[in-house]
């Protein structure tokens, strides 16, 4: 029993996705649960991936952590009527938000962003930095 302890210790650190994926399949009908910061920050890890569903199952406070933006996003994040609170960039970046990118056919929808401070260079935002740009188009962003 110890050794499978170790191993499933090992395999965390080896692929700390790992984690959290199991809480969820990334389809419409079993999205994967977004329930802490961590699993927020590995929405990231999903970056360009079209399909992948994420919802949101309880509010999420991200103040005292340096936020770095979820890359160019094109799955299905529902929010679900929850918050994500105290999302703090300060950075002399561009580009800088909740999400850097959201690329068509990328879809956030259902979210409220409470007590946020964005301070960066061009193209910044609460939420998203831009929706598409020159190359690609823009996704969906719903209530």
């Amino acid at each position: 029993m110890k050794k499978l302890g170790v191993f499933l210790f090992l395999l965390t650190v080896a692929f700390p996705a790992w984690s959290w994926v199991y809480r969820g399949q990334g389809t419409a009908q079993n999205p994967y649960k977004v329930q802490t910061y961590e699993d927020l920050v590995h929405v990231g890890d999903f970056a360009n991936q079209e399909g992948v569903h994420f919802r949101m199952t309880n509010d999420i406070v991200i103040h005292g952590h340096l936020w770095n933006p979820i890359g160019n996003f094109k799955g299905v994040f529902d929010g679900d009527g929850h918050h994500i609170v105290g999302e703090w960039i300060t950075s002399g970046n561009n580009g800088v938000g909740l999400f850097n990118r959201i690329l068509s056919p990328g879809v956030v929808k259902n979210l409220t962003i409470d007590q946020a401070v964005i301070t960066g260079g061009d193209w910044c935002g609460v939420l998203v930095s831009t929706n598409g740009n020159w190359q690609e188009k823009g996704g969906t962003i719903i209530n």
